[in-house]
């Protein structure tokens, strides 16, 4: 009987255990998802202090975001030719300590997540104490001596794919960024004084990754070139600098190029380069924004009844409507094959820096007399145009008949359109 009780003493005492411990099970017995998510984590983070990117690239799940793969650690590592900057960066790697906390590990949904810590060399501490005579093996000393750190508190997520945790690409992104932000912002001349072919063709490879990721700010004083084009200041909204940035993306997205270095000057300060591009074909994105009937029956119905239309200078929503049109036509878009010759200078910083022309194989010119419409096509959108123009309170019921009648061409009566809603 004593021995009756004993076990229904420890049966009731293993049920609250699992009942305050929750799915995580016994807590003294430890949870090996979590220790698996844990050592994940650890051998990616491991990796990428060796400086054994490759590796660490086995420990991300496989990215479904054509636009994110250039944007994952491996790949802007592996984007870099230049070998000393390439040493520089391993040793700002190897100054990496991290630490792993908040790790959450659900088997049956094959999720987890962790919070990760973690600290570098500061470099802008290191560019203060750097001597103006130094040479890349003194950076590279002084990074590895750096006891000052800069650090940042990043949430991985994970997923479970067969039987093996992985960390998920945006999170790998994620890392990245930090690492290469810090790289980028700091005030040390990383390979700035080798102005080399390898390092202009990298930088010039840099701008259209960050083009592809909307990453326009930085260029804002470049010149005309770049700056001018992409400067969102006058914006109607930040709605329409949203969808006017969603477009460059898109567009950006289905562009590849050639980087061609003709020459260096002899001090060393300045390149002429060709950039070949191939891009979305403008006359095939012009036609297919004419040729969205939704599109095009808004601009119908305004140039017809809005007096204060101006096709030069479109409104927050006609801006709106306009770009999503052209995000719609990139994919029928067929390309061309643009060619700029420019220039690429370096200052007393080792700042690279893009001169006029550049914006010559960025986009082509549109030829708009080559857009035609079919009888059918323009037919439809005056009809619906004079829909919307009545539906949106441009013209009355009476007029509108008037202008069915006419447009139609046969002499009846346009009959009470009512107000169904937006064409």
């Amino acid at each position: 009987m004593k021995k009756a009780r004993k076990t229904a003493a420890l049966a009731l005492s293993l049920s609250f255990i699992m009942g305050v411990s929750g799915c995580s099970g016994i807590p003294f017995l430890g949870n090996k998802a979590n220790d698996a998510v844990k050592e994940a984590i650890t051998s990616y983070m491991d990796n990428i202090t060796k400086a054994k990117i490759d590796k660490a690239a086995k420990s991300i799940a496989e990215s479904d975001d054509d636009d994110e793969d250039e944007l994952l650690f491996a790949a802007r590592y592996d984007s870099i030719s230049d070998s000393n900057v390439i040493d520089v960066i391993d040793a700002f790697l190897s100054t990496t300590e991290y630490e792993i906390t908040d790790v959450e590990a659900d088997e049956k949904k094959e999720e987890g997540s962790a919070k990760l810590k973690i600290s570098v060399a500061d470099l802008d501490a290191v560019a203060e104490d750097l001597d103006e005579d130094a040479d890349i093996d003194d950076l590279i000393d002084a990074i590895s001596e750096c006891e000052d750190k800069v650090d940042d508190k990043i949430k991985l997520s994970l997923i479970l794919d067969d039987d093996e945790w992985l960390i998920e690409s945006g999170s790998d992104v994620d890392v990245a960024d930090f690492y290469f932000n810090a790289l980028e912002d700091t005030e040390l001349s990383i390979g700035g004084s080798d102005f080399t072919e390898s390092a202009i063709i990298a930088y010039v490879n840099d701008i259209f990754i960050d083009l592809r990721n909307g990453d326009f700010e930085k260029y804002m004083d470049e010149g005309a070139s770049i700056g001018d084009m992409f400067d969102f200041t006058d914006a109607d909204s930040e709605e329409v600098k949203d969808l006017v940035i969603n477009f460059f993306k898109s567009y950006f997205a289905n562009e590849t190029h050639e980087v061609i270095v003709n020459s260096i000057d002899e001090e060393g300060k300045t390149a002429n380069v060709t950039v070949k591009t191939e891009v979305p074909c403008a006359n095939d994105l012009i036609a297919g924004l004419v040729h969205n009937h939704d599109v095009m029956v808004v601009v119908m119905a305004n140039q017809l009844f809005n007096p204060d239309f101006d096709f030069d200078d479109l409104s927050g929503d006609m801006q709106i409507l306009m770009f999503n049109g052209l995000v719609d036509a990139i994919p029928g878009a067929g390309t061309e094959q643009l060619t700029a010759d420019c220039t690429v200078t370096v200052d007393e910083n080792g700042e690279f820096k893009m001169g006029d022309g550049f914006s010559d194989c960025l986009f082509g010119e549109a030829d708009e007399s080559n857009v035609q419409y079919t009888d059918e096509e323009q037919q439809a959108i005056i009809m619906d145009a004079l829909k919307y123009a009545l539906d949106n309170g441009m013209i009355s019921q009476e007029e509108y008949d008037s202008y069915v009648e006419i447009f139609s061409g046969n002499g009846g009566n346009g009959g009470n359109a009512g107000n169904g809603g937006d064409a």
